[in-house]
């Protein structure tokens, strides 16, 4: 069974989190509930967070055994033959969610690939929301 995780942006600090996803549409609150670093808050802390900073967990772990979530900017080194030219060197793909899978895409090359079948061979550099001018 895959684990479900989610990160946001704090509304407060700005800094990440990681933890289960809750949304009061009533109240238009959209929080993290989260396990606490803080030694003086035990068990679990609740924060707000910037909904469009929201990313699910994939699934999948790149080469470095870190988690790949939606909107993760990746790369892979290739060198790669189409018919208009060769790439050769590091492609940047966005990790997105695509019609009941995730998937990485290239803006550069066109390519969309299935991210479970590359996810050994990628590596997490940055993501969307921190570096939004690597997905173009």
């Amino acid at each position: 069974m895959r684990e479900i995780e989610f990160r946001g942006k704090r509304v407060d600090n700005n800094n990440w989190v990681y933890g289960y996803y809750l949304v009061n549409e009533i109240r238009n609150e959209h929080k993290i509930h989260y396990k606490s670093e803080n030694p003086l808050v035990r068990g679990m802390s609740t924060v707000e967070v910037d909904p469009s900073t929201v990313s699910q967990y994939t699934g999948f772990k790149d080469k470095n055994n870190k988690k790949i979530y939606e909107n993760d900017i990746v790369y892979h080194r290739t060198s790669l033959t189409f018919e208009w030219g060769k790439i050769k060197g590091d492609i940047y793909y966005h990790v997105r969610w695509n019609d009941g899978h995730y998937d990485i895409r290239c803006k550069k090359t066109y390519e969309t690939l299935l991210l479970e079948n590359w996810y050994l061979d990628i590596e997490i550099i940055s993501n969307a929301i921190d570096d939004p001018d690597l997905v173009e």
